[in-house]
């Protein structure tokens, strides 16, 4: 799946295309759309917020330490159980206590490690499900099973616990529950589907858990034993971290880029994705011994996506107008929340031996270009947004609440339109020292590349752009800009 970024501006189109009926059925039944109940943060609370952090006086870390006493006995019950487990079993039994008796627990320790730690519930066999699917084409087949054997491999080196066996088990083998056996996803819009219902259902439930603590005026202990096991940091060295609210806010800003994502993926069709991804992997000689050699510009690329096989490919579904709205929604939260981080992080003084999660040395030299990202992040949640380049001084409108408004019909929209079509190959002619003529070839890289866009379709992003020609300027402009990267980034990758 694409990165939000890459999801929320790589789309628009100002044509209609017919809804993909069949997976826009098919996701819709297995992950109808339901309203949200969250305590959104509004701009206001989010100044007051910002303000608070900035009235407080810096904290000297230098006197805090983390141990042994500072933890929970009802923390520490919790901790000696996880490290007990030895099967996915035992780790399916401590995972449904835990969210069983979510409510009961009194202690912030307890609950910060338990309201993260049960979504991985809902990801129990997620790798065998997704068997039939990724396997479907070779080069995902590859990519994935390559990719899981070097996680294991990982594993085994360098966190040979039994806790991480278990962990690796209980997300790669076949599973009863509830006296069923699991079963396997079969299509794109089964992943969909399961990601944007069960698993986001989960990841809400721990944002309002976490949301609920109050870590402003105190310190929570951690156990990196968690991680590594119960034979690790047998001197204790390092071995626990201090929570507070710099944690808690970046735990829950993450917990809402990640909803936003799923949000996005479920607006719009992944139907026949894989294939179009084999089709696109020839082009760079991937998946195929007979792939031609010859690079895979913009117009080799645009070609494959705009096949009639994939035409369903990257359309809003039929109820993706709303899924559109709630995925712009957790990405507001989730830029006023790291506003709010920011601020805090400024205001305590961590050093870097001291015993904190996060660590915030890195604000203090890049302080001023934090200051302007999170500025312009904020302004371009909050309505359009003049976005000034920090190198040429340029300007550029962006519009991403209008955006995610009003949807658009389909991300291949956003294709270039126009392209280089001069010869693949130049002649050229070098005279030696003998005064020798010599005839040579050399490749034309800038075959293939776009050089025009839809404007109607970028002006749901750039709503003052000139003309489709005009595109590229538009997303320097943006990735020149501080914090802007993270939204021209993306068309970069359709532009060039």
């Amino acid at each position: 799946m694409k990165l939000f970024v890459v999801s929320a501006l790589v789309l628009a189109s100002s044509a209609v295309w017919a809804k993909p009926a069949k997976y826009s059925a098919q996701v819709a039944a297995l992950s109808p759309f339901t309203a949200v109940e969250y305590s959104w943060t509004s701009a206001e609370a989010s100044q007051k917020l910002k303000a608070q952090f900035e009235k407080s006086k810096r904290v000297p870390s230098s006197q805090l330490k983390a141990d042994e006493d500072m933890m929970s006995t009802e923390f520490k019950t919790t901790r000696n159980k996880f490290l007990a487990i030895k099967t996915p079993e035992e780790l399916e039994t401590f995972l449904t206590d835990l969210d069983k008796n979510f409510d009961s627990f009194k202690e912030n320790d307890q609950k910060f490690f338990a309201a993260q730690i049960i979504p991985l519930r809902e990801l129990r066999g997620f790798l065998w499900k997704s068997q039939p699917v990724f396997s479907k084409t070779k080069i995902t087949h590859s990519v994935v099973l390559t990719a899981v054997k070097s996680t294991v491999s990982a594993v085994q080196v360098y966190l040979p616990t039994e806790q991480w066996k278990a962990g690796l088990g209980y997300v790669s083998l076949p599973f009863t529950r509830d006296q069923k056996v699991s079963l396997q996803f079969q299509n794109e819009a089964d992943v969909v589907s399961f990601v944007s219902g069960a698993f986001r259902q989960s990841l809400l439930k721990s944002a309002r858990r976490i949301q609920t603590l109050d870590l402003k005026d105190s310190y929570i202990a951690w156990d990196n034993k968690l991680l590594y096991g119960k034979a690790s940091f047998q001197d204790d060295i390092d071995r626990y971290r201090l929570v507070g609210e710099v944690e808690r806010l970046s735990t829950l800003a993450s917990l809402h880029a990640t909803l936003s994502q799923i949000a996005y993926q479920r607006a719009y069709s992944a139907e026949n994705s894989l294939n179009m991804y084999q089709d696109i992997g020839k082009l760079y000689g991937f998946d195929g011994f007979f792939s031609k050699v010859d690079g895979a510009p913009a117009s080799k690329r645009s070609a494959v996506m705009r096949k009639p096989a994939y035409q369903n490919y990257g359309v809003l579904v039929e109820d993706g107008a709303k899924w559109m709205e709630q995925s712009f929604q957790h990405m507001r939260e989730s830029v006023r929340l790291t506003s709010a981080l920011w601020n805090q992080i400024k205001r305590e003084d961590r050093p870097i031996s001291e015993a904190f999660i996060f660590d915030s040395t890195f604000a203090r030299p890049y302080e001023r270009g934090g200051d302007l990202s999170m500025a312009n992040l904020e302004a371009m949640v909050e309505g359009r947004a003049q976005i000034r380049s920090g190198i040429t001084g340029e300007v550029v409108v962006v519009d991403l609440p209008g955006f995610f408004s009003n949807p658009p019909q389909d991300l291949k929209a956003f294709l270039p339109t126009e392209f280089e079509s001069s010869q693949e190959w130049k002649n050229i002619e070098l005279k030696d020292g003998t005064g020798k003529v010599h005839k040579l070839k050399a490749r034309n890289y800038e075959v293939g590349r776009g050089v025009n866009w839809d404007s109607a379709t970028y002006k749901s992003i750039f709503p003052e752009i000139s003309s489709g020609k005009s595109v590229p300027e538009s997303i320097r402009i943006l990735s020149q800009s501080w914090g802007g990267w993270m939204a021209a980034m993306p068309l970069s990758e359709v532009v060039e």
